[in-house]
């Protein structure tokens, strides 16, 4: 990856940016290119217990895919909607609605630092509880690359032939600090067409998103 990004960044010698400029840009590319492509997703179990509506998020969470519960000891079955406070809020004007118990027909994710959990609406109650039956299906942040022998994407190699995008991506960050040229410029968009052309063929090809934007020519989305 170093190899590649350092060849079309101009850089063959890699004398103009040093290893960890080419680490941190290679991290940052593979991370867009989760997000963008939705490449990488998990499976994250959870054992509802009696009147406790919120969990813990997976350290790795990006965002939510789905989530589906099960009987007490049934993996997954039912999907749950999502929901918001905003929208609890504006139907229960009368009570609190973190007051409301019943079998779980919600769910809402809370990603920010200051809560990272999942919470079930309305609260668990005794025959909700079980072991494992709730699943979130969610979209994973790629595990950091350090060492020269760490794999992209979290070593699946049937990500493999999309490793050339993350070397563009990333040669495309590092040109930012040359001075503007129309060469530079010319070089990094190429730089970004070849990205987003490994990024649509990765959606293509694994169909994770029903509901992505339709694209139009020359990279572009309709949303």
């Amino acid at each position: 990856l170093v190899t590649w990004a350092s060849q079309f960044s101009q850089d063959p010698q890699q004398s103009r940016y040093s290893a960890a400029q080419y680490l941190t840009a290679l991290n940052e590319a593979q991370n867009q290119f989760a997000l963008d492509s939705r490449c990488l997703f998990k499976d994250q179990l959870y054992s509802l217990v009696s009147g406790t509506r919120s969990y813990a998020l997976p350290s790795d969470f990006m965002f939510e895919k789905k989530v589906t519960m099960g009987d007490a000891n049934t993996i997954g079955g039912m999907e749950l909607d999502p929901i918001s406070r905003a929208s609890l809020e504006f139907s229960t004007r009368d009570h609190d609605w973190q007051d409301d118990n019943g079998t779980p027909k919600f769910f809402m994710i809370d990603p920010e630092l200051a809560r990272e959990q999942i919470l079930f609406y309305p609260n668990p109650q005794g025959a909700d509880a079980g072991t494992n039956n709730v699943i979130l299906t969610y979209y994973a942040y790629p595990t950091t690359m350090v060492n020269g022998t760490d794999l992209p994407f979290n070593g699946n190699l049937i990500l493999n032939e999309y490793h050339i995008a993350l070397a563009c991506y990333a040669s495309w960050l590092l040109l930012i600090s040359e001075l503007s040229s129309a060469e530079i410029e010319g070089k990094r968009a190429g730089l970004m067409k070849q990205y987003q052309t490994k990024v649509t063929e990765a959606i293509d090809r694994f169909n994770n998103t029903s509901s992505e934007p339709l694209r139009l020519r020359g990279g572009r989305s309709w949303r």
